[in-house]
């Protein structure tokens, strides 16, 4: 697929990404580096506080910059020896902005597909309180409506539905499935695999 230069993985949150971006990387010899870190660097704060203070679109617009500063020029950022193994946000490839980008930089992206299950199993508890668009996911609706948080993404449930993190993974996942699908180079399915097979697929692929 690519020799040297720079591979994307995406993914829904919890898919495991950076597990495997960080073990891939040190399999080609490569680079890694994780855009939401990116991102934070760039902010000088979390994602989380970057949703809370600033909104969504505000972290969107610092990602797509944070990404074009990364295609344009790697080695600022993880100095990669031969290439970088670059692990996108959940909602990165949302924005068409950040598919031209990839798409303008000639960056595969490597789609590592997770089921519902298996992201709420891995995103449950203090794992998905740490995301801002699962956060409250367990929240009763009433008290929902006081969080701070925001973004074009925040779901709501129906009258009289309970908002369980299972049913906001399975509506967001649904929004972007297609997206990580129509942009994927590879896609690779995770469920019920150790990160080390799927380094495996995936650099037998490359």
């Amino acid at each position: 697929m690519k020799e040297k230069g720079i591979i994307a993985l995406t993914g829904f949150m919890g898919s495991g990404k950076s597990t495997v971006g960080k073990m891939l990387a040190e399999r080609l010899g490569w680079a890694f580096l994780d855009l939401d870190g990116a991102v934070e660097k760039a902010a000088g704060k979390s994602v989380p506080q970057i949703f809370a203070e600033d909104g969504e679109e505000a972290f969107r617009k610092l990602e797509i910059s944070t990404l074009r500063k990364i295609i344009r020029s790697p080695a600022k950022f993880a100095a990669p020896p031969a290439g970088l193994v670059l692990a996108l946000g959940g909602g990165t490839l949302m924005r068409p902005e950040a598919r031209k980008i990839l798409g303008d930089g000639g960056c595969p992206c490597i789609y590592l597909k997770a089921g519902v299950e298996t992201l709420a199993g891995r995103l449950e508890g203090a794992e998905a309180a740490a995301r801002p668009l699962l956060a409250g996911a367990t929240t009763p609706p009433a008290l929902r409506a006081t969080s701070p948080r925001s973004g074009e993404e925040l779901l709501q449930p129906s009258k009289g539905e309970e908002f369980s993190l299972r049913s906001r993974i399975e509506t967001l996942l649904g929004k972007r499935e297609a997206v990580y699908s129509s942009v994927a180079a590879l896609t690779v399915p995770v469920d019920g695999l150790p990160a080390e097979d799927i380094v495996s697929r995936i650099a037998e692929a490359l």
